[in-house]
């Protein structure tokens, strides 16, 4: 049996238990400057992001919605890209390490078997040690609006208009029509200074 110890992860994950092939990790996910968590929409693709404070005291099982277009399911559809690359490479690095020490106790006992006066002989000898890569960093836009559910109160942000909150579901009319007047105002505001909009091309 495996110790949880014996693996070696890089920092930001690590083994927290496992039983038979089964293994639990735990890996941290960085938010960005403004302490905001990525989201992504499964169905449109399109990102958003949540206070991660905010985010932490959801619970496990509370189904999430896409504000953009509505789409809701659980936590775990919505990793943005960049998330679950970051997972796949602890996942790798595990793997590679459970397959190494797998044929290590495979080799190293047929080694040991051959050497009591078998005609055959076998040898083995370890690979070196196992180094874990650094996981990928995870590399933000920066935040365009941040809004607060006048349900929830859950903070969040957007890049484009939207029509629901991503704990609570379709926000009040009042709320979309406030940020698609916020987002227009956004628009004519980067036009203003930009000398090819001014001049008309």
């Amino acid at each position: 049996m495996w110790n949880n110890e014996e693996f070696r992860m890089p920092e930001g994950a690590h083994v927290v238990g496992h039983q038979g092939d089964s293994f639990e990790i735990q890996v941290t996910v960085p938010t960005d400057d403004d302490g905001f968590l990525g989201r992504e929409c499964p169905h449109c693709t399109m990102t958003f992001r949540i206070d991660a404070d905010d985010y932490e005291r959801l619970p496990d099982n509370l189904t999430l919605w896409c504000v953009y277009c509505g789409h809701h399911s659980g936590h775990s559809d919505f990793m943005t890209t960049q998330q679950r690359e970051r997972l796949l490479r602890v996942a790798e690095d595990l793997g590679t390490q459970i397959v190494s020490r797998s044929l290590h106790d495979i080799l190293g006992g047929l080694a040991r078997k051959s050497s009591r006066g078998s005609p055959v002989t076998f040898s083995y000898k370890p690979g070196k040690p196992f180094y874990p890569r650094p996981l990928p960093g995870i590399d933000e836009e920066r935040l365009v609006r941040i809004r607060t559910c006048p349900g929830c109160r859950v903070k969040y942000a957007v890049f484009s208009e939207h029509r629901y909150c991503p704990v609570c579901g379709e926000l009040p009319a009042a709320s979309v029509a406030f940020d698609a007047l916020q987002a227009d105002t956004a628009r004519l505001v980067s036009c203003a200074g930009d000398p090819l909009a001014e001049a008309g091309e």
